[in-house]
């Protein structure tokens, strides 16, 4: 098993590859809600990502970017 590593967000969104981990919960569909869980085209990984809010969705946008 792998060990738990602490790491600041900025380093830790340089060297983690977020896209290949699983969900933490799961999503909750709540029937009547305009919004919800959905996926995400990342044009880095050439693959959908899951993205449980619109947040999250915006995080993704935000993280789907070119490499150093």
């Amino acid at each position: 098993m792998g060990q738990t590593v602490q790491q600041r967000w900025a380093d830790a969104a340089m060297s983690v590859a977020f896209e290949d981990l699983p969900p933490v919960p799961a999503f909750p569909v709540v029937p009547g809600r305009r919004w919800g869980p959905g996926l995400w085209w990342s044009a880095t990984t050439g693959r959908h990502v899951t993205a449980g809010s619109n947040a999250m969705r915006v995080q993704l946008m935000v993280l789907d970017r070119d490499g150093p």
